[in-house]
């Protein structure tokens, strides 16, 4: 009973890492597309990405600690 109750968000990590590890992609593939774009548009883009990025981390440790906690 106990280890299921440890494992019990493991999907939803597996999903945020499958998540983190798509926009990780993105991001460097938008770093090479977007290098002669202009600066404005490149941020934006980049930004977008980088929350995408920062709110996959956060769901990660969030599912993480809540596995710990059991």
């Amino acid at each position: 009973m106990k280890a299921s109750i440890m494992g019990r968000y493991d999907q939803n990590i597996a999903n945020a890492k499958e998540m983190l590890a798509e926009a990780e992609e993105k991001y460097s593939n938008a770093v090479v597309s977007m290098a002669n774009a202009g600066s404005v548009p490149r941020q934006f883009v980049l930004d977008n990405y980088q929350r995408n990025i920062d709110e996959a981390k956060q769901m990660i440790e969030t599912f993480e600690e809540a596995n710990r906690r059991g």
